[in-house]
């Protein structure tokens, strides 16, 4: 299910995405990268569609540069998925450890 974006409507919700600026901490956005895994970007991005529809598309090179530490672009819709995305791995490895050590 691919919706055709008129360019100018595209720019213009990409735009809205970007004023949004908030002063994160570099080492809280560190920490944050370093508990995602490999191709979380796509998942976040997927993520995002399911959740807000397609009214809310954004590109993986936009999620990597909300979450790199040295960028100044910010988006509370990335970062929040980003962290919900991170708590449930950490809960899928917490109980993948307690069925391992329970065997």
């Amino acid at each position: 299910m691919t919706k055709i974006v008129h360019k100018r409507n595209k720019k213009e919700t990409n735009t809205k995405i970007i004023v949004n600026k908030i002063p994160l901490d570099r080492e809280w956005l560190i920490k944050l990268n370093e508990g995602l895994p490999h191709g979380s970007f796509t998942i976040i991005r997927d993520r995002i569609i399911e959740k807000y529809g397609e009214k809310e598309a954004i590109t993986t090179a936009y999620i990597r540069a909300v979450l790199h530490p040295d960028n100044p672009r910010t988006s509370p819709l990335v970062i929040d998925e980003a962290i919900a995305y991170r708590d449930e791995l950490e809960a899928w490895k917490a109980a993948l450890k307690a069925r391992i050590f329970r065997s």
